[in-house]
């Protein structure tokens, strides 16, 4: 039976094969694997196949995912995307639905970046750390700083509103001044786009982003609840 585990895979670009090696190499089984069917059936063979299939049928929504990073909130150490527009196909770009998932634990004042994509000008960027999302016109705090271990979803409605969901309940709703227009130019985790600039401090167990997908709050409160699985 296979060993491998969600939160090991990294899926850093479009490159299919790529994915299916890693899980090769993580499970020591077929050498045809394609992603993201056989992707999930491997992962269903953990446990005898017993994951909720209203659970996995939410994560094959996801386009880009990555796994267990430990930052020491002073120098940068996670990933790092900058090589330009077109960085990544499974990225959101433009004007389009964006949910993105986190499971974290923020160990110093929740100042560090969870996830910073896009471009330096604020119209062209998806950000947030434990306590705001950065986009559009301004800096967006939460109604509280979120430190601590927490699940957090953000999404955008191609429109102005941002909802911020934290341990699978909406706890903000945020109205930009205008649509987002993301500019892939940037993708960091751990950090602002400038890297060493306001790092996270603590563990980013996994992302998934889910590319043009808008997340219900029914699929976000189960994916809360199985947060912890997969994770090593």
């Amino acid at each position: 039976m296979s060993t491998f585990k969600l939160v090991d895979s990294v899926m850093l670009d479009n490159n299919l094969t790529s994915v299916a090696d890693e899980i090769r190499k993580k499970s020591g089984s077929k050498s045809d694997l394609n992603f993201p069917e056989d992707f999930i059936t491997e992962i269903e063979n953990i446990g005898g196949g017993t994951i909720p299939e209203n659970f996995i049928s939410i994560i094959r929504k996801a386009t880009f995912c990555t796994s267990l990073l430990t930052f020491t909130g002073t120098t940068y150490n996670g990933i790092s995307l900058s090589s330009g527009r077109g960085v990544c196909r499974t990225l959101p770009e433009g004007n389009e639905y964006i949910s993105v998932e986190a499971y974290y634990n923020s160990t110093n004042d929740g100042t560090g970046y969870i996830l910073s994509m896009g471009a330096l000008h604020q119209r062209q960027t998806f950000s947030f750390t434990p306590s705001k999302f950065v986009g559009y016109d301004d800096d967006h705090a939460f109604s509280q700083s979120y430190q601590g271990k927490h699940h957090i979803v953000v999404t955008y409605d191609k429109s102005t509103i941002i909802k911020i969901y934290i341990d699978g309940e909406l706890t903000d709703t945020i109205s930009l001044g205008g649509a987002l227009n993301i500019v892939q130019n940037y993708f960091n985790q751990g950090s602002w786009m400038e890297t060493n600039y306001e790092c996270f401090e603590g563990e980013i167990y996994y992302t998934r982003i889910y590319k043009n997908i808008l997340l219900t709050e029914d699929e976000i409160l189960i994916l809360y609840k199985h947060r912890e699985d997969f994770v090593n």
